[in-house]
């Protein structure tokens, strides 16, 4: 029986609107505030890049927030803009 083993892991639909709805908004704020540390974050780059060899790691680690930041929130959309 293959096809009742794929079957387990197909994701299933939820029945509850309510849920969908709050599910729908968490991810939405998530994106939002992703969205918005991504367009941010780039400004904390300059006084690390100025102060030099120091903080290389504290660099590497704001590059790579920036770069999840920027995946994440990559689909956001303004209200009203569509």
């Amino acid at each position: 029986m293959p096809n009742s083993e794929a079957s387990c892991y197909a994701p299933q639909p939820a029945s509850n609107p309510s849920l969908n709805s709050l599910a729908s908004g968490i991810v939405d704020g998530v994106r939002l505030t992703a969205f918005w540390a991504a367009v941010a974050l780039p400004f904390l780059h300059v006084p690390l890049l100025y102060s030099g060899h120091q903080h290389v790691e504290a660099l590497l680690g704001l590059v790579a927030l920036n770069l999840c930041c920027l995946l994440a929130g990559h689909r956001y959309i303004r209200p009203g803009s569509q």
